[in-house]
């Protein structure tokens, strides 16, 4: 297994928001709301820290645009990278910890990562079991859904897992332009539309979604997607036309 990691910076993205119903005056975000958003976009955080941080984040628009960062960052990881072997004996270690009969759960393997071979290079694993699996690692629940606009010869595939709220969003064909963003957006309770996140643009989106927005999935609520413009810090309401509609389904736990 090789490790990828480019030196070159990476561009700043512009700020893009994961939209909350119920969402207040923007307050400042420190050093440590900075490092919590980056945890909890790689699915790190769980427990009393997660229902902690997202109660900050649905009131907090810094710290929204804060989570859309990360998101953007891990994801263009992805698309500009040059393979480096990791050390033979972290490696070893790695294996015998990751890999054992004693499996560990997710979010420990990811702070494993991040000891051994720092932040960069665990995003990039984490990316690589979530896109492409391990025939050594336990298959998470994960549910698929796929958008076709066959007009626009356009495809997104998407898979959720539904333990962390990971959601990967592959576009096929199609390239927004600089003005434009391909935005997904789900439906709440009152069936009213939220926009989830608003694509990279590459070709992958890795995306962090609530709790609640993975239990309304999982309950057969549509995602959908629309064309909105980039500069946009709030997605409140879609652009006409909708592109394409689908819903999750196949969720499979081993």
């Amino acid at each position: 297994m090789a490790f990828a990691v480019r030196k070159s910076a990476v561009s700043q993205p512009k700020r893009s928001l994961e939209v909350m119903k119920n969402s207040s005056d923007p307050r400042d975000i420190t050093d440590t709301d900075r490092e919590t958003a980056r945890e909890y976009v790689l699915g790190v955080l769980d427990g009393d820290a997660l229902r902690s941080f997202e109660r900050k984040l649905s009131g907090n628009v810094l710290l929204q645009g804060q989570v859309a960062q990360w998101q953007e960052h891990f994801t263009s990881l992805g698309m500009n990278i040059d393979e480096i072997s990791p050390n033979a004996t972290v490696l070893g270690h790695l294996k015998r910890e990751l890999w054992s009969e004693n499996r560990l759960p997710w979010n420990r393997r990811i702070r494993i990562w991040e000891y051994a071979l720092g932040g960069i290079a665990a995003a990039m694993i984490a990316f690589a079991v979530f896109r492409f699996g391990d025939a050594q690692v336990p298959v998470a629940p994960v549910m698929r859904a796929e958008i076709v606009i066959a007009e626009q010869g356009l495809t997104f595939q998407m898979g959720l897992r539904t333990d962390t709220g990971l959601l990967q969003i592959e576009r096929l064909g199609g390239v927004p332009d600089a003005e434009n963003a391909y935005v997904l957006w789900g439906f709440d309770d009152a069936d009213t539309p939220f926009g989830t996140g608003r694509l990279a643009q590459q070709p992958v989106s890795v995306l962090r979604v609530q709790d609640r927005v993975v239990g309304a999935l999982i309950d057969g609520k549509n995602v959908f997607i629309s064309k909105d413009l980039r500069a946009v810090e709030r997605y409140e309401k879609p652009s006409e036309p909708i592109l394409g509609t689908a819903q999750f389904s196949g969720a499979v736990t081993q």
